[in-house]
């Protein structure tokens, strides 16, 4: 009988931990911080998913994906603007993640992998150019033939 009640109040006990975890979540989201929220949203589904059958839990948990994913977006551009391909690509990739839908974050992505992969093959190419151009030569340099 013991055990029972003491099973009863660990679960009670563990239940109300995530419904507060899903409260707490929320008020961070009213005050729009979104990261906090976020953080613990994803805390709260893992523990307890249900809580997501709340409409209020689901739409600004939701929310909250959308705003953090707009932000990794907005820096990814400017990254972009930088010529930071190296820093922005995988601030699309975790925007994506959040906000599989947008379309933007997509095709960004696409856009700037694609401006990578052509850098790579340019960067290979005179690489491969120098490199025949110093065996022609027949260049040295610290002893050894290129």
């Amino acid at each position: 009988m013991k055990n029972k009640i003491y099973i009863l109040m660990s679960l009670s006990l563990l239940l109300w931990g995530c419904a507060s975890m899903w409260n707490d979540a929320n008020k961070l989201y009213q005050n729009k911080d979104y990261e906090g929220a976020l953080t613990i949203y994803q805390e709260a589904e893992r523990k307890e998913p249900n809580g997501l059958q709340d409409s209020v839990n689901a739409r600004q948990y939701k929310e909250t994906r959308k705003e953090i994913a707009n932000k990794y977006y907005r820096e990814a551009l400017n990254a972009a603007k930088d010529g930071k391909l190296n820093e922005a690509i995988p601030l699309l990739k975790k925007a994506g993640e959040l906000d599989p839908k947008n379309m933007d974050v997509k095709d960004a992505l696409q856009r700037l992998q694609s401006r990578k992969d052509e850098g790579m093959k340019k960067a290979d190419l005179l690489f491969n150019q120098g490199s025949s151009y110093l065996k022609e030569k027949k260049l040295a340099w610290g002893g050894e033939v290129f």
